[in-house]
């Protein structure tokens, strides 16, 4: 059975839902180490939310990016509970729906910062037009992308409603093309907002956007 995880900073009051473990890692991987201690953990089932630093297989790949984290662990982390946090309104879409974020906030949370352009999924955004297309259950839609990252992207045009949560999508720069699986970051009328879990291959998107 596979393990869904939510992530939630207790500083900016933001709340990513429904999280598959390498998911989490690619999340914690675009935030910047100073904020790293903002960030709390919950696994799908239980009720205590809990630092990074007791689950350290989510952040062992930014450890071996960017050198040891430090985060302070509560003396009792189960203080950190469901009940304490504000809760979320019922009908909340599992990414970033709490808090009303225009595409440009959504990315800025994802902003890693001046980290080194050897840094596998650079968080660094880009004012850059790419071409964004979407075939999916025999429908097609089209955009442009307005700021994009290695962690995600805002695009111009708003995300159609028939497209599902996570979905497969491709990236045109010229002639040549990524293929990508994005999550959409939340569902209305400012649905611009992407977070990109995979991408093929992602060493060009890394040239793509470190190379700008």
């Amino acid at each position: 059975m596979i393990s869904l995880w939510s992530l939630y900073n207790t500083v900016e009051k933001i709340q990513i839902d429904d999280l598959k473990t390498e998911q989490v890692k690619i999340v914690l991987l675009s935030i910047p180490t100073s904020r790293m201690k903002d960030w709390v953990v919950l696994k799908k089932g239980t009720v205590n939310w809990q630092p990074l630093a007791v689950h350290p297989e989510f952040y062992d790949d930014v450890n071996d990016l960017r050198g040891q984290v430090e985060l302070n662990v509560p003396a009792d982390p189960t203080k950190i509970s469901q009940e304490n946090k504000k809760p979320a309104p019922p009908d909340r879409r599992p990414l970033f729906e709490d808090v009303d974020l225009d595409a440009e906030q959504t990315l800025s949370i994802m902003d890693a910062g001046n980290y080194s352009v050897k840094e596998r999924r650079s968080a660094r955004r880009q004012n850059r037009s790419l071409k964004f297309e979407v075939i999916h259950g025999g429908k097609h839609f089209e955009t442009e992308t307005k700021d994009i990252s290695m962690s995600g992207m805002s695009l111009k045009d708003p995300l159609p409603e028939w497209l599902t949560k996570e979905f497969p999508a491709k990236l045109h720069l010229g002639n040549q093309v990524i293929d990508i699986r994005a999550i959409r970051a939340r569902k209305g009328k400012s649905d611009t907002a992407l977070v990109i879990v995979e991408a093929n291959p992602w060493a060009l998107l890394r040239t793509w956007v470190v190379g700008w």
